[in-house]
């Protein structure tokens, strides 16, 4: 009781906290299962089925004489958990340490590390969740760096990235009981997005005080829903938000809940995800000429390239390599249908996050509203008739016509050879947002037209 006394407060509590919140209000003691849930819970949270199994092991070894009691967790399973994750984590965490340490000098500054811990550890938080983690970085910062040089060591980084990745995982499960209270959600609810709640709360919370036209405070009306579907990369081409509804169950008119939006947005991705599930298991079969189930790495590889799915840099290949290893339950080296078609799902979900995080960063540097941003995707949505992703110059001609906008063809041109030169013809959402901001369209006059349900069709 000693050694445990002597420790900081704050890692006592946490310690506490989830050794109770496993064991329930009338018990002092844990079994194997109780075990890892009370890792789980501070924050030593496996990310692929080797580290679940490391888990499983070490808690079944340290439960094996009998229920742990609180010491028992504190100084036996949480230490070697940690260090076994550490074990597991090292070669992906070097090429991170390494890839930002140019000159090869086995230290990274503050700055540096900083960058390394927002992206390992602040992807899937709200603002309030931010607002704890920054603090925090700030804190394990301070103490894994060498107060002469204000440097970091490979050794110390190690430790600090596992720290605030236990204390960003307690943030995530705070929030995300926080938004379960505040929703009245159930477990079913909330089945396969834990990863997401946060976030699309986030959203959910901007929409409705982007479209605040429901009825009842906290909902939205088919229209705000239409903004989410979009943002999501959800609503059909030629859908509607009350379509959207119907296939749900649910009646038009009704004020959408955050609770109705899960269900909504759960029941349009297993709608794409069942039409696309033909064209992957085509894919896999065309690459999968030997008939033997099983696809290696190199054609795994070949068919995400192509796909336009592959990593673009360094952090990237360390993701997919981290990601593969997750899927790849048996740990073969190979990925039969199943695992494949999982793998396109997750990097395609990855790649519409990064997508969104990136055009809300956009819009914010710009000093966009999330009322603009949420009307421009609609504008967009609007004018992508083909569903590509990109707007032709065309496309864009005609909206400037509808707004009566004076903007000659040359000028036009070289706009959108300046905002994409890749592509010079064509502009994505990001570009259509610039070129928003350097034309100074009035978003409210596009406003009035998406809101009597103008397309470029009509």
């Amino acid at each position: 009781l000693r050694a445990f006394d002597e420790r900081p407060a704050e890692e006592r509590q946490a310690l506490s906290t989830a050794f109770q919140s496993a064991a329930g209000e009338d018990s002092s003691s844990l079994d194997w299962g109780q075990l890892v849930i009370a890792c789980n819970s501070l924050g030593l949270v496996p990310r692929s089925s080797t580290e679940r199994r490391e888990i499983d092991v070490i808690c079944s070894e340290v439960a094996s004489l009998g229920e742990v009691d609180l010491m028992g967790f504190a100084f036996e399973a949480v230490p070697r958990v940690r260090e076994r994750l550490r074990e597991l984590r090292r070669a992906a965490l070097q090429q991170h340490f390494d890839s930002f340490d140019a000159d090869s000098s086995g230290y990274l500054c503050e700055e540096e590390c900083l960058a390394i811990l927002k992206r390992l550890c602040a992807g899937n938080l709200d603002k309030d969740g931010l607002e704890q983690m920054q603090a925090a970085f700030h804190a394990v910062l301070l103490d894994a760096l060498d107060p002469e040089t204000r440097e970091v060591s490979f050794e110390g980084f190690e430790v600090l990235v596992a720290t605030a990745q236990e204390q960003c995982q307690r943030v995530v499960r705070d929030r995300s009981e926080d938004i379960r209270a505040q929703e009245r959600l159930r477990s079913s609810d909330v089945e396969d997005l834990s990863d997401e709640l946060i976030p699309m709360h986030d959203m959910f919370v901007r929409a409705c005080a982007c479209r605040p036209c429901a009825p009842t405070k906290g909902t939205l009306e088919a229209r705000g829903l239409k903004s989410l579907l979009i943002e999501y990369g959800l609503l059909p081409a030629k859908g509607t938000a009350e379509q959207c509804l119907a296939v749900c169950g649910l009646p038009e008119g009704v004020s959408v809940s955050f609770k109705d939006f899960l269900a909504v947005l759960r029941r349009m991705r297993q709608i794409r995800r069942m039409e696309e599930a033909g064209k992957r298991r085509a894919m896999f079969d065309d690459v999968d000429r030997d008939g033997s189930g099983n696809l290696t790495m190199i054609e795994i590889f070949g068919l995400i390239s192509g796909l336009g799915l592959g990593p673009t840099n360094r952090d990237e290949q360390i993701e997919m390599q981290g990601l593969i290893s997750s899927i790849d339950a048996d740990g073969s080296g190979e990925l039969n249908a199943g695992e494949f078609e999982g793998l396109i799902q997750e990097l395609e979900d990855r790649m519409r996050r990064k997508e969104r995080t990136s055009l809300w960063a956009l819009a914010s540097d710009l000093g966009m509203s999330d009322w603009d941003v949420f009307v421009l995707r609609e504008g967009f949505h609007a004018l992508d008739l083909r569903c590509v992703g990109t707007l032709s110059m065309d496309s864009v001609r005609s909206l400037l016509n509808f707004l009566r906008m004076n903007l000659s063809s040359e000028r036009l041109a070289e706009m959108f050879e300046q905002l994409d030169p890749a592509r010079g013809s064509e502009l994505d959402v990001k570009g259509f947002l610039r070129f928003v901001h350097m034309t100074k369209i009035d978003l409210r006059r596009l406003e009035g037209l998406l809101a009597r349900g103008w397309t470029l069709e009509m």
